[in-house]
């Protein structure tokens, strides 16, 4: 039997960063060896607590590395998105009697995330996939610190960006990627094997209707029940003018590792614009031989099998919070 591939997840929870760590927890193809926190979606604090209070509910069997990084962007003031995941990041289900945080969740997590990667890339005897769900601003400080130890990485693969899709923060900027540029370009620039799942794919891959949270809620397992109730709070209370829609953007960087045939890459060198006016986060493919020099061509998603690959999440999503028998 092949053996699951190792994985480090560097995430900012996160309504969707929830359900992709719950995927890849669930999935026997991968070994979540560790989990690092940035700030993204919600602050650094609020982030790393949310990642201990998953950790917990989904894996409360394991023994997972959690530490936490960045607070800020490697140059610039931190944005955050908590009108879209809610003040919790998790769209008030910590608030919820039956999933209560407690107010300690994180106060004993190191805060050494960039050495956490650093040892878990650079040590392994196989080599280990980071799988990038917020802003790349841990990632990037890694390579900073250690570029020799981070190219024994078998890949970075990232959830940012938009090739001709357009943006959701601004016309043209994807969250991440806007939250930090200069983070995002380093890493495009690193020369490391990198794939890119970007809006062109993420806003294909949503959740739009009441049975995936009642299929979950239904389960005995608590861990199903959760995941139902997240989804239930995410697609009536924080995405209300979305059309009940939850996109999947983080479960699908997940997906691309464990089911590559239902995308269709392409090859390019990209750069990230890192201006501070309306283009600020845009991702462009560059034949530029400036702009490009050094840069190792990213595989980037820019079509996917949505139908299949929403069944595929939603069918492993219920079978890891069905673990009663």
């Amino acid at each position: 039997m092949p053996t699951s591939i190792p994985v480090l997840i560097d995430t900012d929870p996160g309504v969707d960063d929830a359900l992709a760590l719950a995927l890849a927890l669930a999935s026997p193809e991968l070994s979540v060896r560790a989990v690092t926190t940035v700030a993204g979606n919600v602050d650094l604090a609020t982030a790393t607590a949310n990642a201990a209070y998953l950790l917990r509910i989904l894996a409360p069997d394991r023994e997972i590395r959690l530490a936490q990084g960045f607070a800020q962007p490697l140059a610039r003031e931190l944005v955050t998105a908590e009108e879209v995941h809610g003040s919790d990041g998790l769209a008030g289900i910590t608030s919820h009697d039956r999933w209560r945080r407690s107010s300690t969740e994180s106060l004993d997590v190191p805060a050494d995330a960039v050495d956490v990667i650093i040892e878990e890339v650079g040590t392994s005897a196989e080599p280990v996939t980071v799988i990038a769900l917020g802003p790349l601003t841990n990632v990037a400080a890694a390579l900073r610190r250690d570029l020799s130890a981070m190219r024994r990485a078998a890949a970075i693969v990232v959830m940012g960006g938009s090739l001709h899709a357009g943006g959701n923060v601004t016309p043209h900027a994807e969250f991440n990627f806007y939250v930090d540029p200069e983070a995002a370009d380093l890493v495009l620039a690193s020369g490391l094997p990198v794939i890119v799942t970007p809006l062109d794919v993420t806003h294909q891959l949503a959740v739009s209707d009441e049975t995936v949270e009642s299929r979950l809620l239904s389960l005995a397992d608590p861990r199903g029940a959760f995941l139902g109730e997240l989804i239930r709070r995410a697609r009536a209370e924080q995405f209300t003018g979305r059309g009940g829609k939850l996109l999947l953007h983080d479960p699908a960087a997940v997906g691309t590792m464990l089911w590559p045939e239902l995308f269709t890459m392409e090859s390019h060198h990209l750069t990230v614009d890192c201006g501070d006016g309306d283009p600020r986060g845009a991702m462009r493919p560059t034949t530029d031989d400036d702009a490009g020099k050094g840069r190792t061509a990213a595989q980037v998603a820019v079509d996917v099998a949505a139908d299949a690959v929403v069944s595929r999440i939603v069918e492993r999503l219920v079978a890891g919070g069905d673990k009663s028998d």
